[in-house]
């Protein structure tokens, strides 16, 4: 977590924000450059003022503002993002360093401003440039940018300002995700960003622009847009929004802009219709970040902890769902045959519910802890996770809004304490979900999973003979054969420690082979003929694990080709290498073709006993053999 400088600065919160000690929504809006400057005269102040009642807490500029205009800002608890301006727009190749060395300026000189909450090192690289110069070049430059700024203040946050037609440029660094986003259709709109959601992973969304021209559109049409597209950014659970712009009076390129007008009020301070419409939505996201308007009454939920000589963890996972905020909830601990102690921990919250069994397994548990509950939903986590306080609302509302039978949400790592534990958070075999498309799942963990008591009795509940792993997958799976549908929750938040050591990480990936031999039994049908899981969808993995050539949530060819694709061959296709590591068969092969192909030939080279010819031989034979594996 990005600790914050002073009571006005944003700090990070899981997939939030946090100002002091209360979560909160950014609702913000860009304001300038202007040709004289951002100054704190008095018209800057009315200006300010006016952003202030509308329900504005933060605004976005886009050029080094001035002491008495930070000043201001603070006065009125406004939280100034700063935009660092370089030519982004043209091909800067032998330039970076140049362009380093100003925004680093830029950022020394505003480092002890307290209104300051973060910066954008950059702003829409056009996707023609990032052609021009290749994408890892400028990917590369940011994280650079990125690794500097964070060493020279860490108090603030970071991020690149991104938009649709380079999505594949989005940095691996930065506290939130920001996406630029003109969208005039309302189902489209709602669509893409859940698919935003996907692309920030485990950080904050927050849309960095968005608006329409009233000089084109008109202003009647202009203040019905923003205030369904600020309604849907929010629904859709971002974490915050820049509105483009407040003020028609723009000035950039060395000159006045008067060709559009994005402002909510003109160039002379007039309010627009648009300003009091965007003012009555904000004003409803006004409080925390929730902002879940779930209609009465509440589905009770069962939320079902099974613990196995789970000690270490299970006093966080209790503490933390004694903290939901959502009301109609029951909590049953069920002790799977563990060493004595955590009834002890259950009784320190009294509204949960403590059951013991005879060390049956973990299917066995979550079955025990269905019978026991009575809820219409059972919501099912490890005792290793601590659930987010609207855990159980964002699953609920997910449930209401997409008519699903089985809901989930992400299992973020909790930072790590060391250097083994980040290489375990990053290493492949940790539950992750996978996504069919942006709304419907095909596999959620079993750490944050939720079932309608319904689905759950329909298909028998978790098959007992999964003790220690695999239930999750062949729960989803049969759910998925009586063709009932898996939703997912950006926001549904579990926080899932992962293991702390390398050989606690080896047994627990052992256990997993384990099941995955069980999974192979049961269903044939879900495997593939070289012996890997034949996943429909996208499996998700953290952005660092990403490979730099090929994209995980597929998006075009991360615009080398000469015109970027719109779909993958087959949806969710996995790369070749990746496919292969999961398949015995192909990893005998690849062992064969690396004993022949060197081993054996610099073996026979460096006895110096092989005729050219023969070398030859051996050198078609080994491109031979790699060249029908890449096939």
């Amino acid at each position: 977590m990005i600790e914050g400088r002073g009571p006005l600065a944003f700090s990070r919160d899981g997939r939030f924000f946090r100002r002091g000690n209360e979560r909160c929504l950014i609702r913000g809006i860009t304001y300038g450059p202007f040709a004289g400057g951002l100054n704190g005269g008095d018209a800057t102040q009315r200006d300010l003022d006016h952003m202030v009642s509308t329900g504005c807490n933060a605004i976005r500029v886009f050029e080094r503002p001035s002491a008495a205009f930070l000043s201001a800002c603070a006065e009125r608890d406004l939280g100034v993002f700063v935009s660092l301006r370089w030519e982004s727009n043209t091909d800067f190749s032998g330039k970076e360093e140049a362009v380093r060395e100003r925004l680093l300026e830029d950022v020394v000189a505003l480092r002890e401003e307290p209104s300051i909450s973060g910066y954008f090192i950059g702003n829409e690289v056009p996707a023609t440039v990032v052609r021009w110069m290749g994408w890892k070049r400028v990917r590369a430059f940011l994280e650079g940018v990125f690794d500097l700024l964070e060493e020279r203040d860490p108090n603030r946050l970071l991020a690149y300002a991104n938009y649709p037609s380079t999505e594949y440029l989005q940095p691996r660094r930065g506290d939130f995700t920001a996406y630029n986003l003109y969208l005039e259709e309302r189902e489209p709109a709602r669509r893409y960003l859940r698919r935003l959601h996907h692309l920030a992973e485990d950080r904050p969304l927050v849309i960095s622009e968005y608006g329409l021209d009233s000089l084109r559109h008109g202003e009647e049409k202009q203040a019905e847009s923003l205030a369904w597209l600020t309604e849907e950014i929010f629904e859709s659970g971002a974490a915050g929004a820049f509105l483009f712009s407040y003020t028609d009076d723009w000035f950039n390129g060395g000159r006045q802009v008067t060709d559009w007008a994005f402002g909510i009020v003109s160039a002379d301070r007039s309010p627009k219709p648009s300003a009091a419409g965007v003012a009555q939505v904000w004003q409803r996201y006004s409080g925390n970040a929730r902002a879940l308007d779930l209609v009465a009454p509440l589905p009770l939920v069962t939320v079902i902890v099974c613990t196995h000589n789970g000690h270490r963890y299970l006093p966080a996972c209790l503490a933390s769902l004694s903290r939901a905020r959502y009301e109609a909830v029951e909590v049953i601990v069920v002790d799977d045959g563990s060493r004595p102690g955590i009834d002890t921990m259950v009784a320190e919250h009294p509204e949960m519910r403590y059951v013991r069994q005879d060390h049956a397994g973990l299917s066995a548990a979550r079955n025990r802890g269905a019978e026991e509950g009575s809820g219409e939903i059972l919501a099912f986590i490890d005792d290793d996770c601590e659930a987010d306080p609207d855990w159980l609302s964002y699953l609920v509302r997910e449930f209401r809004q997409q008519g699903v039978d089985a809901c989930g949400g992400p299992n973020l790592a909790p930072e790590a304490g060391n250097m083994m534990e980040r290489c375990i958070q990053l290493a492949p075999g940790n539950p992750t979900h996978v996504m069919l498309d942006d709304f419907e799942a095909e596999h959620l963990p079993g750490c944050n999973l939720a079932v309608t008591r319904e689905a759950f009795s329909a298909v028998g509940g978790f098959a007992e003979h999964y003790r220690v792993a695999g239930d999750d997958v062949d729960f989803c799976w049969r759910l998925q054969f009586e063709r009932r549908r898996l939703g997912f929750a950006p926001n549904a938040v579990v926080w899932h420690h992962r293991r702390k050591t390398w050989y606690g990480f080896i047994r627990q990936q052992m256990g997993y082979g384990r099941a995955e031999a069980l999974l192979h039994w049961d269903h044939p049908q879900k495997y593939s003929g070289n012996g890997g899981t034949d996943w429909k969808g996208t499996v998700y993995t953290p952005t660092a694990m990403r490979t730099a050539g090929r994209p995980v949530i597929y998006f075009g060819r991360d615009g080398t080709a000469p015109f970027q694709a719109i779909y993958n061959t087959r949806e969710g296709r996995e790369p070749l290498v990746s496919s292969m590591v999961k398949s015995s068969s192909w990893l005998g092969v690849m062992l064969v073709a690396f004993v022949l192909g060197f081993g054996l030939p610099s073996a026979w080279w460096v006895a110096a006993r092989v005729s050219r010819r023969e070398r030859r031989v051996l050198a078609c034979t080994r491109g031979w053999l790699w060249a029908t594996m890449v096939v």
